[in-house]
């Protein structure tokens, strides 16, 4: 009962910080009150070790989720989304999608897309997305695959913990309208499982600390950074190894990632990893690198042999930290000493007073530092190099909103105008960080505004501010004060249009995000169409820029002209999404590529509301022939059609009532239509015709609210209608001793309505496709109108059907002649006398 596998004894040994919990609640989930004493004496007993090498290097999880049902993609609402978890110390994740679908359907295409941190933004039907739109992703993959129950794997080497999130559905997309009940639908159900190996082999460091190592095989590290962590240093010293190498030679490759286990089969732009060979740098040389830690969390080395032989070496980590003047850090990992503007391991020797850069050049170790990386796409600004240590920082104040909403305002102060204003400077960058909360904030649109207000620094020279964004990590500069991410936002005070420049990120991934922002004066020389920039010294050193950071649904909370924002919710997770109308598609709906020009849709506006007038005809016979029951449904029917789709239209829309309730008018009135007519040519006497038109408004209306598109709404009202007009035709025939109806009416009358209502069943069922709908729907209004003008019976025949003399007699007018004739006239007058 109280026994714990060694699976739960090596996961919870792996993990000594408080993000533990993930694993100790997933123990004490599966072992009740019992488990989580012996949990507590693991965890205890962990906390005493240097590692914990004393289980299995690594571990197995595994997540499965249940089948889902796919649709086919005509826009990001129709995505099915799944969740996963992946924890820390994971050196492998292998996903499994599995796909099946309908046994009476050929294998349809299925597509899949994996993300971390949020959702992925895809696109799938090359669609253009609107200015300003930073949609690429570092940590998106995608799969394809088909619906034939043959699993896929997808696998992800040193995953990033955190939510990952995978979207699925169905490529193909047919522009047929099918009908329900008509056709098979084909449907696919998606199931997904994960799979992950954890690594508990890992030493732990301690910053200050240096430890000797002798390693035969790779061996991973892990150091904790606290907040306000500006940089580490890694080195490698005293390194030894045996067999082929001398001992003046290291044969060693240090790898740094913060956060995720590094590994050598990552790329390192992509997954922020630090390397250094330490084999190619001089004898007798300490190997070292240079990283940007992620602040509050782990961080992670891998040293590995670059050929087959053990290695003796010693390791330590060095970290500075920067001074936050707000709040006291409590820093309980090394004995620290404060110095100007900086807190430093005693072993980095000012800090303070050096830029990274310039610590970089005094060791050939820090070659692969990625400080030193140039920019091959922007120019090299001929100022001094920036400080690269402890920018200074701007607080920001959140404010969460509704749906999907929330800002960040610079922290309000004593004499804060609105909107605040901070000041960038030319020497020092100006960071600011702030929080995308996981699931709730992950939906919307993130929006950076920048823009420069007028100064009179203008007078003798221009200036721009740029803004480098980056996730996760603070932001890479050039010594020169360049961004190197790919997200940046530039303004300048050339003109009012680049005073103001707006960046947005869809989905944006949960965590810390971080901004940098530089300013530079420069002088503008044209020379005929040539035009050069020189950089010059500003009068002020620091410029006025506003900034403004919000997220809110779709593209700032609307799609346009051509769309409206809609927030749908899949798998629990809620969204944010334009759904774009008048044939308008992309991300914003700004993609005008097979947009339908304002004459095209008021052509479909006209046609599809104007095509009900062919049922006029209809109508007025109705009321010549005295069906006044059924002219008022004909009427109503031509209503409720033109109302609707006047509502249901994507320009000048008029809606008489919620469009709900018009599209329920119509459809009930088109079957009420359909019955009403069958019953006026079955030719049914006063009393059964009465009760059929009663229960058949009862009966439609409670099948149109059952299922208003479904085939059977159509076809029962119909299969009894056509019952009732055969029995009562049969009847007909028996009495009359001939056929009823007579030859001409069937070959004027019965056979051409009957040939227009199948033609107009054909087109509504078969020839309707999303490209054409417009000009078959409306032909099908006017055949069905012109097939009623032509079944409609003549005037009823008032033999054996006109109304007894009272409401108290039983004795027909027709049996009171036949009476009459039979007695004399004198008999028939003493009849007629009144009683005495």
């Amino acid at each position: 009962m109280c026994s714990v596998s060694s699976h739960s004894f090596s996961h919870v040994c792996k993990e000594r910080h408080v993000k533990e919990s993930w694993s100790v609640n997933r123990t004490m989930a599966t072992g009740g009150v019992a488990r989580l004493t012996l949990v507590q004496i693991c965890l205890a007993c962990c906390m005493f070790l240097e590692n914990c090498n004393l289980f299995k290097s690594e571990s197995t999880l595994s997540q499965v989720l249940d089948s889902r049902e796919l649709y086919p993609y005509r826009a990001y609402k129709d995505v099915q989304i799944f969740h996963y978890t992946v924890p820390h110390q994971v050196s492998f994740a292998s996903w499994e999608f599995e796909a099946n679908g309908s046994t009476y359907c050929s294998p349809k295409p299925i597509s899949v897309f994996l993300q971390f941190g949020s959702y992925p933004v895809i696109n799938p039907q090359n669609e253009s997305f609107p200015d300003n739109f930073f949609f690429h992703r570092k940590d998106l993959y995608h799969v394809t695959m088909l619906t034939n129950s043959d699993p896929v794997l997808l696998n992800v080497t040193c995953p990033t913990p955190g939510d990952w999130f995978v979207v699925a559905f169905m490529t193909e997309n047919s522009q047929k309208i099918v009908q329900k009940g008509l056709y098979h639908s084909c449907q696919a159900w998606f199931s997904s499982s994960l799979s992950l190996n954890l690594e508990n082999s890992i030493t732990t460091l301690y910053p200050g600390t240096s430890l000797l190592q002798h390693m035969t095989s790779d061996q991973f590290y892990r150091f904790f950074t606290p907040k306000n962590t500006w940089s580490v240093r890694v080195s490698i010293s005293n390194c030894k190894t045996e067999q082929e190498l001398t001992e003046n030679e290291c044969s060693l490759m240090v790898m740094a990632r913060a956060l995720a286990l590094p590994s050598s089969y990552l790329l390192p732009d992509v997954s922020r990893t630090t390397i250094i060979d330490c084999s190619e740098l001089e004898p007798k040389v300490d190997c070292a690198l240079e990283m940007i830690p992620i602040e509050d969390d782990w961080n992670y080395i891998l040293i590995s042999l670059v050929s087959n032989s053990s290695a003796e070496f010693t390791i330590r980590v060095e970290i500075a930290v920067c001074e936050d003047n707000k709040e006291d850090m409590n820093q309980e990992l090394v004995p620290t000493v404060h110095h100007e503007n900086i807190r430093s391991i005693p072993s980095v020797l000012n800090w303070d007073n050096k830029t990274l850069s310039e610590l970089n050049l005094e060791t050939e170790a820090f070659t692969a530092a990625p400080f030193l990386h140039k920019s091959s796409h922007h120019p090299i600004i001929h100022y001094s190099n920036i400080k690269a240590s402890c920018w200074d920082e701007v607080p920001l104040v959140r404010y969460t909103l509704q749906n999907l909403a929330f800002k960040y305002d610079v922290f309000p102060g004593n004499n804060s105008s609105v909107p605040a204003q901070i000041y960038v400077s030319t020497e020092v960058p100006t960071l600011m960080r702030f929080d995308v909360f996981p699931l709730q904030d992950i939906g919307g649109t993130l929006a950076l505004k920048l823009a420069l207000p007028a100064t009179e620094d203008e007078r003798t020279n221009d200036f721009s501010v740029e803004a480098c964004v980056e996730y996760g990590l603070r932001p890479i500069l050039t010594p020169s004060g360049a961004c190197l991410t790919q997200m940046s936002v530039l303004v300048n005070s050339s003109s009012w249009y680049t005073r103001l420049k707006t960046l947005m990120i869809p989905y944006p991934q949960a965590g810390s995000w971080y901004i940098s922002l530089l300013s530079r004066c420069y002088l503008e020389e044209r020379n005929n169409n040539a035009s050069n920039t020189l950089d010059v010294t500003c009068n002020s050193s620091k410029i006025p820029v506003i900034v403004q950071i919000s997220s809110l649904p779709c593209i700032l909370g609307k799609c346009g002209d051509h769309g409206k924002c809609y927030q749908y919710i899949s798998g629990g997770f809620i969204f944010s999404t334009c759904v774009c109308s008048a044939g308008w598609q992309g991300w914003g709906c700004t993609d005008s590529r097979h947009a339908l020009s304002y004459g095209q849709l008021l052509q479909a506006v006209l046609l599809l509301t104007l095509s009900n007038i062919f049922f006029i005809p209809a109508i007025v016979l109705a009321f010549y022939r005295h069906y006044y029951i059924e002219g008022i449904v004909f009427f109503l029917t031509m209503s409720s059609s033109m109302f609707y789709h006047a509502c249901d239209t994507e320009i000048k829309t008029f809606c008489l009532m919620r469009l709900s309730l018009l599209q329920y008018c119509d459809f009930y009135l088109a079957v009420l239509a359909l019955w009403v007519t069958l019953i006026a040519m079955a030719n049914l006497s006063e009393t059964l015709r009465s009760f059929a038109h009663m229960g058949g408004a009862v009966g439609i209306a409670i099948a149109v609210e059952y299922d208003r598109t479904g085939l059977w709404t159509f076809v029962i009202p119909a299969a009894v209608g056509f019952c009732i007009l055969s029995v009562s035709w049969v009847y007909h025939c028996r009495q009359q001793h001939s056929c009823y109806p007579k030859m001409k009416t069937w070959f004027l009358c019965i056979l051409p309505g009957a040939l227009f209502a199948a033609g107009g069943v054909v087109l509504f069922a078969i020839l309707e496709t999303q490209n054409n709908y417009t000009y078959v729907h409306s032909a099908w209004h006017a055949t069905m109108a012109l097939s009623v003008l032509f079944l409609l019976p003549k005037e009823r025949e008032t033999k054996g059907r006109q109304e007894p003399i009272n409401t108290c007699s039983y004795i027909r007018i027709e049996e009171l002649n036949d009476v009459s004739l039979s007695l004399d006239h004198g008999v028939y007058e003493h009849l007629l006398q009144p009683s005495s």
